[in-house]
């Protein structure tokens, strides 16, 4: 990891893997504009070079949807974590 702006690991943590998850998604995003222009020229375009130019739009979409997921997950388990690992804090403070 790089710089770490904040005070506890896992905001960092959480901050790096949503980084890393828009990139990604500017990646997928960049390949569904590639596939939708090769398919624009592909009456130009001979066999062989549209055969190599050619990109599966379901397999980048299947691709975006689990890094959105994923991130989605890892912030959920994160975001429990600090719940539980604030609880003693927050019981001694109401005196439980």
């Amino acid at each position: 990891m790089g710089a770490q702006p904040y005070r506890r690991k896992t905001d960092n943590a959480l901050a790096t893997l949503l980084c890393i998850s828009l990139n990604l998604i500017f990646v997928f995003c960049s390949l569904l504009k590639i596939a939708r222009l090769s398919t624009a020229v592909d009456a130009v375009l001979s066999d062989s070079m549209s055969q190599e130019f050619e990109i599966k739009s379901s397999g980048v979409s299947v691709g975006m949807a689990l890094t959105i997921l994923f991130a989605f997950v890892v912030m959920l388990l994160l975001t429990a974590y600090d719940v539980v690992a604030a609880a003693p804090a927050l019981c001694l403070k109401a005196a439980c």
